[in-house]
């Protein structure tokens, strides 16, 4: 979680995403979520296969053990318990609302982050998606970040940082998501 909290300054100083009921508030959170993530699988030796995609999981209570706060992997899953109830958030864009709370909606994107790196791997979807942070603006939508995300990503394929697919993978993870 501390990572996540630092990373919330990244995404501050690098897009300035609005924090707001909206999809920029929802990008904003997943920005963060993305590149904690990416910090704790690198700190644990983990690849996208083995990672656990979870968010928060290690600040819940003893009597919440194998709960967390958000699933990247499987949003609407993370937890499910008389304290905190069942996790509202959507997988997709078919359960997206507004106005909504930024942490509600970010499962959306959190999957689509998900979804990359499980074909490129953690490195190559993170410094797509950290190439794309800088480029976004602060009232950027879901489909504004993945069409940026998707130009980042060829030209980092064309300077041969990640592998020539890449632009491909960050499409066709964002339509399963419904945001391209």
């Amino acid at each position: 979680m501390s990572a996540h909290e630092l990373t919330h300054g990244v995404t501050q100083f690098s897009s300035g995403l609005n924090y707001t009921n909206d999809q920029s508030g929802a990008l904003n959170e997943s920005f963060s979520d993305m590149l904690a993530s990416a910090i704790d699988a690198w700190a644990h030796g983990h690849t996208a296969d083995n990672h656990d995609w979870l968010i928060g999981d290690d600040i819940m209570a003893p009597k919440l053990t194998g709960e967390a706060l958000r699933s990247m992997a499987e949003p609407g899953t993370a937890y499910d318990n008389p304290v905190m109830g069942r996790d509202p958030q959507p997988r997709d864009m078919t359960g997206y609302f507004e106005p909504a709370d930024p942490h509600l909606m970010s499962g959306i994107t959190n999957r689509w982050f998900y979804l990359v790196c499980r074909e490129i791997g953690i490195d190559e979807g993170t410094l797509i998606m950290y190439q794309a942070l800088q480029n976004l603006w602060p009232t950027a939508k879901f489909a504004d970040a993945a069409a940026v995300a998707a130009s980042q990503a060829a030209i980092l394929a064309t300077n041969k940082k990640v592998s020539r697919e890449a632009p491909q993978v960050v499409r066709a993870a964002a339509r399963k998501q419904g945001i391209w």
